[in-house]
């Protein structure tokens, strides 16, 4: 994934354009299908990737709120569950989740994030 921006972009027209780039990640194939338990472990590092390109950019303060929110992501993609179909429902309302939450970040950001 590629986090730089082009230096004419704006630090809000940046994180929009990550935002983005992870919406639009969350909608391919190889992370919005359940295959199995693989997928999990797929969306977990995901959820990670988010949390750190979000922590490396910017305050801590900035995205607080949103970290608690993709924390409670990961930790409900690591829970295991007796069946096939339970772990499906689960990906399926995280993957929903990450899109709300990465969606509702897009409207936070102008009127949080300098610049």
């Amino acid at each position: 994934m590629e986090f730089d921006y082009p230096l004419d972009m704006t630090r809000t027209q940046a994180f929009t354009r990550r935002a983005d780039k992870f919406i639009e990640w969350l909608k391919r194939e190889e992370y919005s299908t359940y295959t199995g338990p693989e997928s999990m472990v797929n969306l977990v590092r995901f959820t990670r990737i988010i949390q750190e390109a979000f922590d490396a950019s910017m305050a801590k303060e900035d995205w607080e709120p949103f970290y608690l929110l993709f924390r409670e992501c990961r930790l409900q993609a690591q829970d295991t569950y007796e069946t096939e179909e339970a772990g499906k429902v689960n990906f399926d309302q995280i993957i929903t989740l990450l899109l709300d939450i990465l969606k509702q970040y897009k409207e936070y950001i102008p009127d949080h994030v300098l610049g």
